[in-house]
């Protein structure tokens, strides 16, 4: 028999109990989440989408419902409508339809909240050892946030029966997942690590023995509970040893590919177009690491795509890339969970890598650039005209001399005044090449070895490389060999 654990009632769960509140009575923040736009602009109203007859008579039931069944409410007056949002619907798996709001206009000038959400590879590390697996799935998880009264206009959204706006945070809000996962992070900030993994709304209890497994789920539904957080009973699993979460298949052993993505794959068509081969590879992609040597046995393929071509060229050596991809999904192994008792090596190519120094600034940079939010685009140097100017030299009808802090007469003259005369009358036993620049002096050969110690040792030069010695003598000297006697 069915009870209710909010009203003690029999036939029906608490997710269906009439004396429930709506969510947005029992969010978990009152003062809400804030929707801050950059630079205070308003939101660009968005055309209204074509809804067909099946949804419109959804909305119907929906807005029938006391103030949206407690998710929105309806906007009646016309001067407080100052943006609107298109609305549609999609597809469920299990049949359903499922609304959505376009949102992308509201989103591009949102400000972005820093708050990490987790990284599925580390979270997985932590089920080395564990036997037994429960998935839970909250219903509603977004809409348990209340939206700042101030920034409820912005949430709204226009359907053939009017204009509506959100009294809790919608799906579709840039910020949604972040600023749920640190509610969520709230609730179990004492647990994470020990046999619980949240993800958003995906919650993964993870024990050694049953009846430890046992204990861990009731106390994390009791935590659920406590913080007004409900479960949907269909789409949550108990006691299973292999477990689906998060696109993996979780065994005792380790992380292997979902099978229902390998078949997706193995199944997949020949890519007739650019857009094609981009799902294709962005779908692959995913699993990477399960795959030796990934890069080189997709290189014939993401080749295809360089340069962004407009049509698709394909080839034998695509073909073969592409079936020897598909093999390599289906004889993927099963990772296991490091042991840090036993020794780790890395093995890598070191050609392909940065070396200690160049890793480093490197790194130096990424930290540097992840205070900021930005969008990397490509411009071809055929239209960076900017740049390319930049680089041109002027027209000028005498080149200038540069600004020097030790100019050359100062630098070489103690040179020119100790030698200049030697070198001159050793002219007549050995003259000038017929080669030799009119504006250098020749050196022959007894006093190379003089001319290039000084210009090394002198104070104002620095002990110069090989590079900068050779701009230095070559501004009053000059011989056939002078380079490769400077190295």
């Amino acid at each position: 028999m069915r009870l209710c654990y909010y009203c003690e009632g029999s036939g029906y769960l608490i997710h269906r109990c009439p004396e429930k509140p709506s969510s947005a009575q029992v969010a978990l923040i009152d003062s809400g989440a804030a929707v801050n736009l950059i630079d205070r602009a308003l939101v660009e109203e968005l055309r209204i989408s074509t809804v067909p007859c099946m949804p419109s008579l959804r909305i119907t039931a929906i807005d029938s419902q006391p103030i949206g069944g407690g998710y929105f409410t309806h906007q009646t007056e016309l001067l407080d409508l100052k943006a609107a949002a298109g609305f549609f619907f999609v597809g469920k798996k299990d049949g359903g339809l499922c609304p959505c709001i376009d949102y992308r206009g509201l989103n591009a000038i949102t400000v972005c909240y820093p708050y990490p959400l987790p990284l599925v590879p580390a979270a997985l590390k932590q089920l080395r050892g564990a036997r037994f697996f429960t998935k839970l799935d909250l219903c509603s998880a977004y809409n348990l946030v209340r939206i700042q009264e101030e920034d409820k206009w912005k949430t709204a959204f226009h359907t053939t029966h009017g204009h509506y706006e959100y009294l809790v945070m919608p799906f579709g809000l840039t910020n949604a997942p972040v600023v749920f996962q640190s509610l969520i992070n709230e609730v179990f900030q004492d647990i994470p690590g020990k046999w619980v993994i949240a993800y958003i709304d995906d919650i993964l209890v993870y024990s050694i023995s049953l009846e430890e497994h046992v204990r861990h789920i009731r106390a994390t539904l009791y935590r659920l509970q406590q913080n007004h957080l409900y479960v949907k009973p269909e789409k949550c699993v108990f006691h299973w040893t292999t477990i689906t979460f998060l696109g993996y298949m979780i065994p005792r052993q380790g992380v292997k590919m979902d099978l229902t993505k390998v078949r997706a794959i193995t199944e997949w068509p020949n890519p007739t177009t650019i857009k094609e081969l981009q799902w294709f590879l962005g779908f692959a992609n995913f699993y990477r690491h399960f795959i030796q040597n990934y890069s080189s046995v997709a290189g014939p393929l993401t080749s295809l795509l360089q340069g962004k071509p407009r049509r698709l060229s394909w080839s034998d050596q695509a073909q073969a890339a592409f079936v020897k991809l598909k093999d390599s999904f289906t004889t993927a192994p099963i990772l296991h969970h490091p042991d840090p008792d036993l020794p780790l090596v890395k093995l890598m190519a070191a050609g392909v890598n940065y070396e200690v120094g160049n890793r480093e600034l490197l790194s130096i940079k990424v930290l540097f650039f992840t205070r900021f939010e930005f969008t990397v685009t490509y411009l071809p140097g055929t239209k960076n005209s900017k740049a390319d100017l930049s680089r041109q030299f002027e027209a000028q009808g005498e080149p200038s001399q540069p600004d020097l802090i030790f100019p050359a007469a100062a630098i070489l003259a103690p040179v020119w005044w100790s030698l200049i005369e030697e070198i001159q009358r050793a002219h007549a036993d050995e003259p000038p090449p017929v080669n030799c620049p009119s504006t250098k002096v020749y050196v022959p050969l007894q006093f190379r070895q003089q001319v290039l110690q000084w210009v090394h040792e002198a104070p104002s030069s620095s002990h110069p490389g090989i590079l900068r010695s050779t701009q230095l003598t070559l501004r009053r000297f000059w011989w056939p060999s002078l380079r490769t006697d400077v190295e």
